[in-house]
């Protein structure tokens, strides 16, 4: 039974090969552009750096404020009264 297996894949190896385009490198088509990613020797950008925190709020804890100006701020606005009808 392993003989039979090793056969068929040995003969799906060409249609596999086919079927997901497996190439040599200088039959793909050139997609990034005139540059080589794989080329060592060239060019690219200075990088900097940018830290990922900079712009993050500080959440420490900071002293209570008396309770009754919480309770003021939160606390919901008197309605205003109708205006008098005529």
């Amino acid at each position: 039974m392993r003989g039979l297996h090793a056969f068929m894949l040995l003969a799906m190896l060409p249609a596999q090969a086919q079927a997901f385009g497996w190439h040599r490198h200088d039959d793909l088509p050139q997609v990034v552009g005139p540059r080589d990613p794989s080329d060592p020797g060239e060019r690219v950008p200075q990088t900097t750096y940018q830290s990922v925190t900079a712009a993050t709020k500080s959440f420490r804890p900071v002293a209570p404020l008396p309770w009754e100006e919480m309770n003021r701020r939160v606390m919901p606005r008197p309605k205003a009264d109708p205006p008098a009808k005529k």
